[in-house]
Protein backbone atom coordinates (compact mmCIF):
# COMPACT_ATOMS: atom_id res chain seq x y z
CA UNK A 1 0.00 0.00 0.00
CA UNK A 2 1.14 3.03 -0.94
CA UNK A 3 0.79 6.13 1.89
CA UNK A 4 1.70 9.63 1.14
CA UNK A 5 3.61 9.98 4.36
CA UNK A 6 5.95 7.62 2.58
CA UNK A 7 6.49 9.26 -0.23
CA UNK A 8 6.43 12.94 1.01
CA UNK A 9 9.43 11.71 3.71
CA UNK A 10 11.44 10.55 0.41
CA UNK A 11 11.33 13.47 -1.44
CA UNK A 12 12.45 15.11 1.58
CA UNK A 13 15.17 13.33 2.08
CA UNK A 14 16.72 13.35 -1.53
CA UNK A 15 15.96 17.14 -2.08
CA UNK A 16 17.24 17.46 1.54
CA UNK A 17 14.48 19.65 3.13
CA UNK A 18 12.19 19.55 5.63
CA UNK A 19 9.11 17.62 5.53
CA UNK A 20 6.70 20.49 6.02
CA UNK A 21 8.02 21.68 3.00
CA UNK A 22 6.83 19.11 0.59
CA UNK A 23 3.25 19.97 -0.02
CA UNK A 24 1.02 18.35 -2.76
CA UNK A 25 1.36 20.74 -5.30
CA UNK A 26 4.89 21.81 -4.41
CA UNK A 27 6.78 21.76 -7.79
CA UNK A 28 9.93 19.42 -6.79
CA UNK A 29 12.01 21.92 -8.99
CA UNK A 30 11.09 25.32 -9.02
CA UNK A 31 10.17 25.35 -5.44
CA UNK A 32 11.97 22.47 -3.47
CA UNK A 33 15.37 22.92 -5.38
CA UNK A 34 15.50 19.59 -7.20
CA UNK A 35 17.88 19.54 -10.52
CA UNK A 36 17.67 16.84 -13.37
CA UNK A 37 19.51 14.37 -11.62
CA UNK A 38 17.66 14.47 -8.36
CA UNK A 39 14.81 13.89 -10.50
CA UNK A 40 16.43 10.86 -11.77
CA UNK A 41 17.01 9.58 -8.54
CA UNK A 42 13.47 10.02 -6.91
CA UNK A 43 12.19 8.34 -9.27
CA UNK A 44 14.35 5.37 -9.73
CA UNK A 45 13.87 5.34 -5.89
CA UNK A 46 10.38 5.04 -6.15
CA UNK A 47 10.35 2.30 -8.89
CA UNK A 48 12.40 0.11 -6.32
CA UNK A 49 10.62 0.74 -3.62
CA UNK A 50 7.02 0.08 -5.27
CA UNK A 51 8.19 -2.52 -7.74
CA UNK A 52 6.92 -0.30 -10.79
CA UNK A 53 8.66 0.35 -14.03
CA UNK A 54 8.01 4.17 -15.01
CA UNK A 55 8.65 5.32 -18.71
CA UNK A 56 10.36 8.19 -19.57
CA UNK A 57 7.93 9.84 -21.03
CA UNK A 58 5.89 10.36 -17.73
CA UNK A 59 8.25 10.80 -15.49
CA UNK A 60 9.02 13.99 -16.77
CA UNK A 61 5.43 15.04 -16.15
CA UNK A 62 5.64 13.82 -12.34
CA UNK A 63 6.82 17.68 -11.15
CA UNK A 64 4.68 17.91 -7.76
CA UNK A 65 4.41 14.98 -4.88
CA UNK A 66 0.71 15.11 -5.74
CA UNK A 67 1.22 13.79 -9.41
CA UNK A 68 3.61 11.31 -8.52
CA UNK A 69 1.20 9.98 -5.47
CA UNK A 70 -1.67 9.45 -8.17
CA UNK A 71 0.42 7.95 -10.73
CA UNK A 72 2.21 5.02 -8.21
CA UNK A 73 -1.53 4.18 -6.64
CA UNK A 74 -2.82 4.13 -9.57
CA UNK A 75 0.13 1.70 -11.37
CA UNK A 76 0.92 0.08 -7.89
CA UNK A 77 -0.93 -3.34 -8.05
Amino acid sequence: MIEYKGLQKMIAEKLSVGIEQVLPDSNLMEELGGDSLDMVDLIMTCEEEYGIEIPDNTATGLYTPQLIFDYLRENYK
